[in-house]
């Protein structure tokens, strides 16, 4: 009796395999504590263990209950290791931590020692040679691996739900991960098959062809019960599910759209004609696109209906084998469009099977994938790619070639770091060689393809950017966007994420309390405690905002936009609270800081309403129309009342003509707009914007083109030139597309 209840040397090896694995996992950033991402790695290696554990565990006939009990003793030291490590490195949220833990290794491991007992069982029952055995055990072990790549090969989908390899999101982008019903519902379906293989090995112990066949009946009928709940629950799901319900399906050269047909006519009709331009575009990458299967495109309603069909919730992408890419959002001009389309055309170009370059036979190369798509895609800020690695290299911040271009390195580094920063290299490339430079995509071979090696091109290169010139503006723009870090340097990344997302649903008078978790998370964080100040403006606790702007004034490192918005929040309160040259000073402090967006001009606007001489009830009622609501015959009361003023003539032609440009009154808009002009760049360039869409309506396209030559002239950033251009050359072309589609 004492005999039985010795712990096999089995169970240290697997033991020490899992805890060991845990112990290195606590030198690696991101599955350095319990949370998503270390239950996923801990779970890959389970299933190798948990499988060759239970065979051992079936051979010497083991009490199956006493295996079960000891598979979970095995997950002791490697909890402990990961919860222990919490005290050296933050863990922000321990209990979604640990539900990862129970519903990926933990439930992984109890599935696959359960499956390799009974099939170990079953083939002694059967009398199996040690041919077959080792036959069907490795077929039997590899199944959920070849069933999953198949599912990726030939499917739309990007996550996965595998009773045995546990759970994938979809991306590594993907940060607000927190344990949902649907992960709930899928380990349920594996109690469901657990139950059915528990049922089964009851029956089929005597060994009778009667109880196999009842055997194998019993786990036919938990396998079907389960797949049943699968598709109810959403986590097996399949291209023919996906297109009933993004069924309004639109065909053109090329390419067939498939679009929600909840989505109202114009937003349809929009996205429809942006892909018909970006096609156009860009339909020299892809050589002989007439004879290749046509590209198609899946258009979700948005980032949280894609994330529930098929994963990757914020990640848009393509599958460039399949000549498939996925977006979401109606929105137009789309942001990322252009860029998904750029890695469905470019498919013909690389050897692979994939569709893509790739080292060693199977690892994509996603330097070069994502470089290719920016160099021929609008940037999508206020900074070309060109800019944005001219202002890294100024900081000495530019990274190396060779980790960005390496398989293994490219993830380390931020998207907002790699992407324009390879896109400018590719950029530089094509301009330097030409068609030769699409060699490259064959296999990333860069020698084979231009005849000369990295280094040599990277010198060239940052002799080029060498050239680029940044002025005030960019050097504050880009300094906002590319100091992100990767996630793999953020601590509680999915946790923050998650909570992000839930303070932006939140009401006004909710959201501070869950910035405040954050700020409590992050101590000393500057965007943390910029977004929990801000929630409290929203929510009128002035006192309170008033002490976190005091703290990050101390130095927390807040960026001059951000700076500037807490500024003007403030000028907003005293100005409804009748303080207005408090409100005028904040105002111009905060212009000082501006970057020229839409924030900024507001704040210019509202100085020269502040500086003039009108009465306090004029003031407010120039408060109601900036900053509240106001309809169309209060607002030209409001114009009129203010002329005897010494409110500048300009400042109110240009509000006067932007009212009527939104009300549609076309023709008197353009008489008021015309009569302005400005010296502040951001607000010239938006009255010749109003301009060109009043000539568009009412004086034809030759003075359209003359007012957005000078509109082009007068932004200031390379990212807001380019972007407003490709706008503009995207709704010529729309306006051919409509003509031709009525014709």
């Amino acid at each position: 009796m004492t005999q039985r209840h010795v712990i096999p040397k089995s169970w240290y090896v697997s033991s020490g395999i899992l805890t060991l694995f845990s112990l290195l996992m606590t030198q690696l950033a991101l599955f350095d504590v319990l949370g998503y991402e270390s239950s996923f790695a801990l779970g890959l290696i389970a299933v190798p263990v948990s499988w060759f554990w239970g065979l051992a565990r079936a051979e010497t006939e083991a009490p199956i209950l006493r295996t079960m009990g000891l598979t979970l003793a095995q997950y002791i030291a490697p909890l402990g290791v990961l919860s222990g490590n919490g005290f050296f490195v933050q863990n922000c949220n321990f209990e979604h931590g640990l539900l990862f833990f129970v519903s990926l290794p933990l439930s992984s491991a109890l599935y696959v020692t359960l499956l390799a007992y009974t099939v170990g069982r079953l083939s002694d029952v059967l009398n199996l040679s040690r041919v077959l055995r080792i036959t069907g055990f490795t077929l039997i072990f590899f199944s959920p691996l070849i069933a999953e790549s198949h599912q990726f090969l030939t499917e739309p989908t990007i996550f996965f739900f595998n009773h045995a390899w546990g759970w994938y999101s979809g991306s590594l982008y993907d940060e607000g991960r927190v344990p949902d019903i649907r992960l709930a519902l899928f380990r349920l379906g594996t109690a469901m098959r657990f139950v059915g293989l528990l049922t089964a090995l009851y029956i089929v112990r005597r060994g009778t062809l009667q109880r196999i066949l009842g055997g194998v009946m019993v786990v036919c009928a938990s396998w079907t019960g389960e797949h049943i709940l699968g598709q109810d629950a959403g986590y097996q799901i399949d291209r023919q599910a996906i297109e009933e319900i993004l069924s309004d399906t639109v065909i053109m050269d090329g390419l067939i759209i498939h679009l929600d047909p909840s989505v109202n006519q114009s937003k349809r009709d929009a996205i429809v004609t942006e892909h018909a331009y970006r096609m156009d575009a860009l339909k020299k990458l892809s050589p002989g696109l007439e004879a290749l299967p046509p590209i198609r495109s899946y258009v979700y309603r948005s980032a949280q209906q894609k994330g529930r069909l098929m994963g990757g919730e914020k990640t848009m992408f393509a599958k460039p084998w399949l000549r498939e890419i996925h977006i979401h959002g109606y929105g137009t001009p789309h942001r990322i469009l252009g860029h998904e389309l750029v890695h469905a055309l470019l498919q013909p170009r690389a050897d692979h099977p994939l569709g893509i370059p790739v080292a060693y036979g199977v690892i994509p190369l996603m330097g070069w994938v994502e470089g290719f798509a920016e160099a021929f895609t609008p940037p999508r800020t206020s900074y070309d790619i060109h800019t944005n690695a001219r202002w890294l290299q100024e900081r000495d911040r530019l990274p190396k070639l060779k980790p960005l271009l390496s398989p293994w390195t490219f993830w380390k580094t931020s998207p907002t770091v790699a992407y324009p920063v390879m896109g400018s290299f590719i950029d530089f490339i094509l301009d330097t060689y030409g068609e030769r430079s699409y060699e490259v995509y064959r296999d990333g071979d860069i020698e084979r393809a231009l005849g000369t090696d990295i280094e040599v091109l990277e010198s060239e290169w940052h002799a080029f950017l060498k050239t680029i010139t940044l002025d005030d503006v960019t050097q504050r723009g880009a300094a906002k966007r590319l100091r992100r870090k990767s996630i793999f340097d953020r601590p509680c990344a999915h946790v923050i994420a998650a909570l992000r997302q839930s303070a932006y649903d939140a009401t006004d008078t909710e959201a501070p309390v869950i910035y405040k978790e954050i700020c409590d998370l992050l101590p000393g964080d500057a965007r943390a405690t910029f977004d929990y100040a801000r929630s409290l403006a929203k929510a009128e606790e002035w006192t309170m905002f008033r002490d976190i702007v005091d703290e990050l004034e101390q130095g927390l490192g807040l960026s001059e936009s951000q700076q500037g918005t807490l500024l003007a929040l403030e000028a907003e309160h005293a100005w409804k609270e009748s303080r207005f040259e408090r409100s005028r000073e904040l105002f111009e402090d905060a212009n000082r800081l501006h970057i020229g967006n839409a924030a900024a001009r507001l704040r210019w606007v509202a100085v020269r309403i502040l500086k003039s001489d009108l009465p306090t009830n004029a003031l407010q009622s120039w408060y109601s129309y900036l900053f509240g609501t106001m309809n169309l015959e209060d607002a030209l009361n409001l114009f009129e009342t203010s002329k005897d003023s010494s409110l500048d003539e300009a400042t109110l032609a240009y509000l006067h003509g932007r009212r009527l440009f939104v009300a549609k009154r076309w023709a008197e808009s353009g008489r008021l707009l015309a009569s302005a002009s400005f010296e502040e760049p951001m607000i010239e360039a938006e009255r010749l914007r109003l301009l060109r869409q009043v000539a568009i309506k009412e004086d034809g396209p030759a003075v359209a083109e003359h007012y957005h030559q000078l509109y082009l002239e007068t932004l200031r950033t390379s990212g807001a030139k380019a972007r407003a251009d490709d706008a503009w050359k995207s709704a010529q072309f729309a306006r051919g597309y409509q003509r031709l589609a009525t014709d």
